[in-house]
């Protein structure tokens, strides 16, 4: 008995930790477009552009995972709408905003994502651009063109 016991709670503990740990943020946007930023040239299935010292890669969220892991940067073509409810799942801190007559951009830190850069000494994981319904997210930051 005392083992079963243990057994759960180790179960309890480990499904716990699995739900607190940080996940993809692709995994918000299930088919979405998405613009993947390398910083070296390779050959894609996908549509791909060359950049010279890099190649940005055009897929769906779900295609990203066919793709080489060592990527730079992802951004995610998305609704306001669906935006704004993943803002809340992922309990998003605007940083800095910038706001124009038809658009905004923002730059942001999710405590539920890992990694990002340094931006004036903070710690950005996302930047959010929107013009009108579209909205564009970077992971960490934009690429491509909005």
């Amino acid at each position: 008995m005392k083992k079963a016991v243990g057994f759960f709670l180790a179960l309890a503990v480990l499904l716990g930790l699995s739900g607190a740990a940080p996940r993809s943020p692709l995994t918000y946007f299930d088919g979405a477009a998405a613009e993947v930023y390398y910083t070296y040239r390779f050959e894609s299935k996908y549509p791909c552009v060359d950049l010279g010292q890099g190649c940005l890669v055009y897929c769906s969220v779900n295609e990203v995972a066919d793709l080489p892991q060592d990527y730079f940067a992802v951004s995610v073509i998305t609704t306001a709408k669906e935006w704004q409810k993943t803002k809340k799942i992922l309990r998003v801190c605007e940083l800095t905003r910038e706001k124009g007559e038809n658009f905004s951009d923002s730059l942001c830190f999710s405590p539920r994502l890992t990694g990002g850069v340094k931006v004036d000494g903070e710690t950005v994981n996302l930047q959010v651009a929107q013009v009108g319904d579209k909205v564009k997210i970077g992971f960490p930051l934009i690429v491509g063109s909005f």
